[in-house]
C-alpha cells in the first residue's frame, strides 16, 4: 500500500470518529512534514476545552500508517520501539485509544484496546522477536538495581493510596500498607505476606504493628534484598524463597498483594484453598489484584497472550487477570467469605503516571546500565498501557478482606 493512500485511509477513519456522538477527548496528529491534524469531538468551544483525554501523536516517518494498517498494531509497536513515532503524553494517547475503541473502524483499530497491554508483555517476554532487528537477549537482566531506579524508595511494585493531590509516591505506598494493617487491629499477629517481593510490606508491619511477619516469594533477588533490609529484626521476620503452594504453619492475618494474578485461573481454587488452610479460625486474608471490568476484555486478553514467561523472570508467567465475579466466587467455593470488597482503579493510574515520571527521569541511567533505547522505549510504552487501562476504567484494582466460612 502506498503510504499516502494509508494516510488518507487513517485520516477518514478518525475524521469519521470524531464526528460520532459518544467520541470523547481529542487527537492532534502530527505527521512527518510538520503538518497537524486535529480530531475533536461535537460541541461548543468550551465543551471540546473540557473534552479529555487529550492525545498527540507525532510521526517521523509516513511508513508507520502503511505498516499499522498492513500489520496491525504489532507494527505500531515496533515503529515505537524504534522511534518512529512519538507522543508527548503516551498514556494520554493509548487512554484515548480504549475510550474511544468502540467508535473507531473495526478495520483500523480492532482488538488493540483490551491486548495492546498483553502485546507489551509479549515483546518483553520474548528472548528473540522475530519481528524485530535486534536480539533482546543481550539486555542485562531486569534486577533490582532496574527497578530501584523508578519505584518509590520502599521498592513497592504495586498499587498506591493517594490521599491528596501533593503526596509523594513513597507517601501513598505507605498509605496502602497502613490501610492494610487496619484490618488487622492493634494487637502484634503472626502474618504471612505471600509474594513478598522486596519485602516492603513486612518491613511496614514490624516497624509500625509489631507483628511477626513470614515473608515468601520465589524472586531470587527479591528474596536476597529483603533478607538485607529485615535483618535488624530478627525477632519478627521469617524469610522464605519458597512457592505459596509449599508454605505450611498457622497464621492469625495473610497479606497477598497483586500475586494472585501470576497463578493460573485453573489453580485459583487451589490458591484460596491454601489460604484457608493457612488461616486460624478467627484469622482474616486480605489479598489485592487487578482486574478487568468487563468480562470480554478479560477472554480477549487471555486468548492473545497465552501463558508467556518473562525472559529476565523464568519464574514469572504473564498476569492471568481476573474478573471480579469469578475471582469471588472461586473464594466462595472454598470455604471463604469476602466481608470487604474495596475497588481503586483511579489510584492506579495515578501510581503508574509517577513510574513513568521516574522512569523518565532515569532514561540516561538506564542507558549506562546497558540497556538499549527500543528496549527503554518498549517499557515506557508498557507502562503508559498498562495505566491507561485504569485511567480508561477498563481495570480495577480490587482489595478484598477473606475469613473462614463458619457453618
Amino acid at each position: 500500500m502506498h503510504p499516502h493512500k494509508a494516510r488518507d485511509i487513517v485520516l477518514k477513519a478518525l475524521h469519521k470518529t470524531a464526528r460520532t456522538p459518544s467520541y470523547v477527548g481529542s487527537l492532534c496528529l502530527t505527521d512527518h512534514h510538520g503538518q497537524r491534524h486535529l480530531f475533536e469531538g461535537q460541541g461548543s468551544p468550551q465543551q471540546k476545552q473540557q473534552s479529555t483525554p487529550k492525545a498527540h501523536m507525532h510521526i517521523h516517518e509516513l511508513s508507520v500508517l502503511t505498516r499499522f494498517l498492513m500489520e496491525g498494531q504489532n507494527a505500531l509497536i515496533d515503529d515505537y520501539q524504534h522511534g518512529l513515532w512519538d507522543s508527548d503524553n503516551l498514556l494520554q494517547l493509548v487512554e484515548w485509544v480504549l475510550r474511544n475503541h468502540d467508535i473507531i473502524r473495526p478495520n483500523i483499530l480492532k482488538h488493540i484496546a483490551p491486548i495492546l497491554w498483553g502485546k507489551m508483555l509479549y515483546r518483553l517476554s520474548s528472548s528473540r522477536d522475530k519481528n524485530n532487528t535486534r536480539r533482546t537477549d543481550t539486555i542485562p537482566p531486569m534486577g533490582n538495581d532496574f527497578y530501584a531506579l523508578w519505584l518509590d524508595k520502599g521498592m513497592s511494585y504495586s498499587c498506591a493510596l493517594f490521599d491528596d493531590a501533593h503526596e509523594s509516591l513513597e507517601q501513598a505506598q505507605n498509605n496502602k500498607y497502613r490501610h492494610i494493617l487496619e484490618f488487622f487491629g492493634d494487637k502484634p499477629l503472626r502474618l504471612l505476606d505471600i509474594g513478598s517481593g522486596w519485602g516492603s510490606f513486612a518491613l511496614h508491619a514490624i516497624r509500625h504493628a509489631q507483628h511477626h511477619v513470614t515473608a515468601v516469594t520465589i524472586g531470587q533477588e527479591e528474596h536476597a534484598y529483603a533478607k538485607k533490609r529485615l535483618t535488624a529484626y530478627p525477632d519478627h521476620a521469617t524469610l522464605r524463597l519458597q512457592d505459596y503452594q509449599d508454605i505450611d504453619g498457622c497464621f492469625d492475618g495473610i497479606v497477598s498483594i497483586e500475586m494472585c494474578q501470576y497463578v493460573r485461573e485453573t489453580h485459583w481454587n487451589h490458591y484460596f484453598r491454601k489460604i484457608r488452610e493457612l488461616l486460624t479460625p478467627e484469622g482474616i486474608a486480605f489479598i489485592q489484584s487487578f482486574a478487568f471490568i468487563h468480562k470480554e476484555d478479560m477472554n480477549r486478553y487471555h486468548k492473545n497472550i497465552g501463558p508467556l514467561r518473562l525472559s529476565a523472570h523464568p519464574e514469572s508467567v504473564v498476569p492471568r487477570i481476573p474478573y471480579p465475579a469469578t475471582f469471588l466466587r472461586q473464594a466462595q467455593q472454598e470455604g471463604l467469605v469476602a466481608r470487604h470488597v474495596m475497588h481503586h482503579g483511579t489510584q492506579y493510574g495515578r501510581t503508574i503516571q509517577a513510574w513513568l515520571q521516574r522512569f523518565d527521569a532515569a532514561y540516561s541511567s538506564l542507558q549506562q546500565m546497558g540497556y538499549p533505547d527500543h528496549f527503554i522505549r518498549l517499557w515506557y510504552l508498557y507502562l503508559a498501557s498498562w495505566g491507561a487501562s485504569f485511567c480508561a476504567e477498563r481495570s480495577d484494582v480490587i482489595q478484598v478482606v477473606l475469613t473462614r466460612h463458619k457453618a
